[in-house]
């Protein structure tokens, strides 16, 4: 963006930004000044704790169980145990910290709006890891007393580490408990399977089947080839009908694949017939309108024989030879893999009818073996835990206590810094308020944004108040307005120099833009400057310029164009010396139609033959078609537009009918420019009246 564009925009918007500047920066300066003083005070715990106990028990020879071993707790844990609300509630309880009256709720220590916690300050607690650390917990509380910020990190810290510690004499003992359990249901397992080893070996032999467990072996594992081979020809085939399916799905009316066309001759005859149709329309368009019966019944066939051809080929997506050659391949392999999975289970249901004596006694084996490991594992790992909860200590440990904080230097709110941040955050807000705004605004504001449209720059005309006469007679040669007019009319006359311009229609996008207003002081101009001059009152519709001039139109164009009066008989003279109005006169039914009429063309010769200049007031382009006709008829045309107000949208547009209908706008007249928008230009518009 540049640094002139940016200018004009922030000049443009000075106001908002300027308001939502003071807005946030005295909101910040006001809001520091009435809250109260938030002091804070940090702890730090370590966790891990001391590794003296495990090395001691290593150097003895004891090994710790690994659940034993994994009672330390990671940090995020310990950060999540330190906000628990049973923590929290022993905290409350022995600090007696209230609200109101009643024990504060564990959850309110924890939770707080931002907003409502500054305005009236209550207890706050937070727990987290340091930053760049794996071990190191921080808790931080915040009261509207030091002490008590000190007292409530303190208290949290040791409370916790009090738990802690209970808590890992616990894990000891009921892991005791419940390794004394096991070993007791694990011994009386371990003497039972002894005993039945005796006495199955005593009354049974154990009979060998190796052979038919080969065979059988062997047979499944080709059945299992088999079964393999099966499903993946099955998914081989789901997925070509998958392809096939989204090949079909991809076609449409507009679409349709050759072998579509050559397998349903419907298909084939349905788009012949739309082809047919379509030309038909091409070729009655050219003679007829849209609404035209004929157009409106090809259109409809068209409409059915495209609703038929969509029709048809969802029929044909479901019903395709492939698909259904696809599908019942995909059958087959389902009923091939049904009666693979049928043998397997036959040769699977083989292996119970095996003599159940070898597997009993596999299973007795096993079960020895298991049992006599974990009686061992057991009656070693009782002993250590016993060791171990002899020795246990804290994992945690309080590496810094927290103290209270200075009375003259609270944690908040820190004035300077709010104000500095009100400060940078009003005027961004402004300037971003500011930009979002012009951005939006899809006005034509400056003679630049005129010039972005490819058309010449005429003039600009200020904005004049309502105690200002709209119109330049008999106002101060050397005022802003007839200074305007001047540039305007001598920008005419340097642009026609070799073809020189008699004949000016005058005309806007959309209405309300100043086009009469710019109309009338435009041929006052001329009139001044000696020329006679004509001014042409063409807006049938809605004409003004009787009302300007506080003249009769009782009779005027359209009673010329009736054929009932001459165009001497109704031209009327101005206050203005060299200046004539044709005004509109009666309003037609059709002002369309007269416009067009050779008449018209007419009395614009009939005004070039009697007069030197011939100004005419048009109807916006974009509410009706007689601008581009009158503009047809004239040698130049004029586009008016209103600073911050016309649409650039609706101002390109008007320029495109233009120039759809050949019409060469000369050049565009920026109307009821305020000064104060812009930086640039608010001298120069100004300067001749100021000079008089």
């Amino acid at each position: 963006m540049e640094l002139k564009l940016l200018i004009e925009i922030i000049w443009r918007q000075k106001w908002i930004i300027t308001l939502s500047f003071l807005l946030v920066f005295g909101s910040s300066v006001i809001g520091s000044l009435s809250l109260p003083y938030i002091y804070e005070s940090n702890a730090l715990l370590l966790t891990g704790g001391s590794s003296t106990a495990s090395s001691l028990l290593a150097n003895l020879g004891f090994q710790i169980p690994a659940s034993s071993q994994q009672n330390g707790l990671d940090a995020e844990t310990h950060v999540e145990l330190l906000t628990a609300d049973s923590l929290l509630n022993a905290v409350i309880e022995k600090l007696q910290i209230r609200t109101e009256g009643d024990l504060m709720a564990p959850r309110d220590l924890l939770k707080g709006l931002p907003i409502v916690s500054a305005i009236k300050p209550k207890p706050h607690l937070e727990v987290e890891l340091v930053a760049d650390t794996t071990n190191l917990i921080e808790i931080v509380a915040t009261a509207h007393d030091p002490d008590l910020a000190a007292m409530i990190a303190n208290t949290v810290a040791e409370v916790y580490q009090s738990e802690n510690l209970a808590r890992r004499k616990e894990e000891y003992k009921s892991a005791k408990i419940f390794i004394e359990s096991q070993l007791n249901i694990t011994k009386n397992e371990y003497f039972k399977v002894l005993e039945q080893i005796r006495a199955f070996r005593a009354s049974n032999n154990i009979i060998e089947l190796e052979s038919e467990q080969q065979a059988s072996i062997t047979k499944m594992a080709e059945l299992m080839r088999d079964k393999e081979a099966t499903i993946i020809n099955l998914n081989e085939t789901e997925a070509k009908i998958q392809v096939l399916r989204a090949q079909l799905e991809q076609q449409d009316s507009q679409n349709i694949a050759a072998a579509t066309i050559k397998d349903n001759s419907f298909i084939e005859q349905l788009k012949n017939n739309i082809n047919n149709l379509e030309q038909e329309l091409s070729g009655a368009l050219l003679e007829k309108h849209r609404t035209h019966p004929d157009v409106m019944i090809l259109n409809k066939k068209l409409a059915d024989s495209r609703e038929k051809l969509s029709a048809e080929i969802e029929v044909f997506k479901q019903s395709a030879t492939d698909l259904l050659a696809l599908k019942s391949d995909r059958e087959a392999l389902k009923v091939h893999l049904a009666t693979v999975n049928e043998n397997i289970t036959r040769y699977e249901a083989q292996f119970s009818v095996y003599p159940q004596l070898f597997f009993r006694n596999s299973q007795m084996d096993l079960e020895y073996n298991v049992n006599r490991s974990r009686y061992g594992t057991l009656l070693e790992t009782l002993h250590e835990v016993g060791v171990a909860e002899a020795m246990t200590i804290s994992d945690l440990r309080i590496t810094e206590y927290a103290t209270a904080q200075d009375t003259s230097d609270p944690a908040s709110p820190n004035k300077m810094l709010n104000s500095v941040l009100g400060c940078f955050f009003g005027l961004l807000a402004g300037l971003f308020l500011g930009l979002v705004r012009d951005y939006f605004d899809d006005a034509i504001k400056s003679p630049d944004d005129v010039k972005k449209f490819k058309i010449t720059h005429m003039g600009t005309i200020l904005k004049f108040t309502k105690k200002d006469s709209p119109l330049i007679i008999g106002s101060d040669p050397k005022s802003s307005m007839s200074e305007s007019y001047r540039i305007i009319r001598n920008s005419i006359r340097f642009a026609s120099l070799d073809s020189p311009i008699k004949s000016i229609a005058i005309t806007s996008s959309s209405g309300g833009e100043g086009k009469s207003t710019s109309s009338s002081n435009l041929a006052i101009s001329f009139a001044q400057d000696g020329k006679k001059t004509v001014l042409l009152d063409c807006d049938l519709r809605k004409p003004q310029l009787h009302n300007m001039f506080k003249v009769s139109n009782k009779q005027g164009l359209t009673t010329v164009l009736a054929g009932e009066k001459k165009l001497d008989q109704v031209i009327q003279p101005c206050d203005q010396e060299n200046l004539h109005i044709l005004t509109c006169g009666p309003l037609p039914p059709d002002p369309g139609h007269l416009l067009e009429s050779k008449m018209m063309q007419e009395i614009i010769k009939e005004c070039e033959q009697k007069f030197d200049c011939i100004i005419i007031d048009t109807p916006p382009v974009l509410a009706a078609h007689d601008a581009v006709v009158m503009a047809q008829a004239t040698d130049a045309c004029l586009l008016v537009m209103e600073a911050d107000k016309t649409s650039r949208q609706l101002f390109s547009r008007a320029q495109e009918y233009l120039q759809q209908g050949n019409v060469q706008v000369l050049g565009g007249i920026l109307n009821k420019l305020h000064t104060g928008r812009t930086p640039y230009y608010g001298y120069y518009y100004t300067y001749g009246s100021n000079s008089s």
